[in-house]
């Protein structure tokens, strides 16, 4: 039903790691929100604007909770949670969110559409329709239950498009579309299986012990369902955004032929020379089997500060030293300015700082959040030489050529990011979709001046 990749061998943790205590509590905060206006609502007089108000909470709590796992997916982070940093900031969750609604909004065109024109309940002539007219339901043109059946399988398409889209246009990218689903729907279909077969095993498991306790006490055995709710609504939301998320970064690639590993390999310069070898950046990994420690980090305010002071007494040296502590504590400790900040001063030493590929995908975004392009730019270039399949890093550079494109108005430099990223990273599931940018920044490149008046 399509061809493999490493989906394949990443679903399986990601599936295994949702059976923790971890999915209630993320099942506990996603309902809590509309829960509680539920539980304001019912204590005055009821009405449709407080039904309205609480489906919209729980729509909008949905679209973020899955778009952050998607964004964790991506990340390859399988046992991240609602607020871990691999999942980036909150504000790139919430344009994914944004996007994921637009589609679904997309989809829903057609049943709005119908639902005004129809002029009776029956299916317009022509159409054979579907329905249980018996219970009042009315019937559906069949052309529409169709596309009704397909949201199913399209849910999850949609989250992987948001999550893999560098920015709003490219949802209708037909590059981004084939590279992403192109000879994968068995795959697809894995992540539809992997996100609601957990929480189905765990009812198999729950359901004959809540029989049992319906005839000695039957308030106790409704009361026990809500745990197994909000636990499964964790399951579902965690398990969808991180298929999704994952589905969309693996490589278009046989199984076997991608090491899990992250293989060290030596970079190049950066984009813009794209042919001279820069110094091999390590990227520190823990020995296999071996689970290091999580660090304990000082407060990066008062390292800074040692880092500033040591850079203004002109000590190089230990102003390098200083910032190898600071700069991962201010990425860990929500200050990513002042670690951005120092990790630009020491752009030149990058070895010598011996930062991972997750702690440089942050620095990237903040530089970019800041405006040095350039630098960002740099960094993102490193991460795809030691990984030509990251897929944050090709993501990155997609952006940045979109800022150059959209932004300074600088066809060229956005053309040389796209041709950078073709020839270094040519397998990439997001290549085609490059090639298409690339077609595009071209034409508009060919384009005459417009006369300033």
């Amino acid at each position: 039903m399509g061809g493999r990749t490493v989906f394949s061998r990443v679903s399986g943790g990601i599936v295994l790691d949702s059976f923790s205590i971890v999915s209630f509590f993320t099942g506990l905060l996603a309902v809590l929100p509309a829960g509680l206006l539920l539980l304001v609502s019912s204590s005055g007089p009821r009405s449709a604007a407080a039904a309205s108000a609480v489906s919209v909470v729980w729509g909008v709590t949905v679209l973020l909770f899955v778009s952050r796992f998607a964004q964790l997916g991506i990340a390859g982070d399988s046992e991240g949670g609602l607020f871990s940093e691999s999942a980036g900031p909150w504000s790139g969750t919430v344009l994914v969110a944004v996007r994921l609604l637009f589609l679904w909004v997309l989809w829903a065109i057609p049943f709005v559409a119908w639902a005004f024109l129809k002029g009776e309940p029956q299916a317009p002539a022509g159409f054979p329709g579907m329905g249980l007219a018996l219970l009042g339901v009315p019937r559906i043109p069949i052309l529409l239950a169709i596309w009704a059946g397909l949201g199913m399988v399209l849910s999850f398409a949609f989250v992987a498009v948001a999550a893999a889209a560098p920015g709003f246009g490219d949802l209708f990218s037909p590059g981004l579309w084939r590279e992403l689903f192109s000879g994968r729907f068995g795959e697809l279909f894995v992540a539809i299986a992997g996100t609601y077969g957990p929480p189905v095993s765990v009812l198999v498991v729950f359901f004959p012990l809540l029989v049992a306790l319906v005839p000695l006490n039957p308030k106790g055995a409704l009361t026990g369902t809500i745990p197994f709710f909000i636990y499964a609504v964790g399951m579902v939301l965690s398990l969808q955004g991180k298929l999704c998320g994952a589905y969309a970064a693996a490589s278009v690639v046989e199984e076997g032929e991608v090491s899990e590993s992250f293989a060290v390999a030596p970079p190049a310069e950066a984009y813009a020379a794209a042919a001279a070898p820069a110094a091999p950046v390590p990227v520190h990994t823990a020995a296999p089997g071996f689970e290091s420690p999580a660090p304990v980090f000082a407060d990066p305010k008062q390292l800074h500060a040692a880092w500033r002071s040591r850079l203004s007494a002109g000590d190089l040296e230990g102003a390098l030293e200083a910032a190898r502590e600071a700069i991962p504590a201010g990425l860990a400790k929500k200050e990513p300015k002042l670690a951005a900040e120092m990790y630009r001063r020491h752009l030149d030493r990058l070895p010598e700082l011996g930062l991972d590929r997750t702690e440089l995908d942050l620095l990237a975004d903040q530089l970019l959040r800041d405006g040095d392009v350039a630098a960002a730019a740099w960094t993102f270039s490193q991460a795809l030489d030691t990984e030509p399949t990251d897929p944050k890093a090709f993501k990155g550079l997609l952006r940045v050529a979109e800022h150059h494109l959209e932004k300074a108005k600088e066809p060229l430099e956005a053309i040389r990011v796209y041709r950078y990223l073709l020839e270094r990273a040519p397998a990439s599931p997001f290549a085609d979709h490059a090639r298409d940018l690339l077609g595009a920044a071209e034409r508009r490149a060919a384009r005459p001046a417009t006369p300033q008046g």
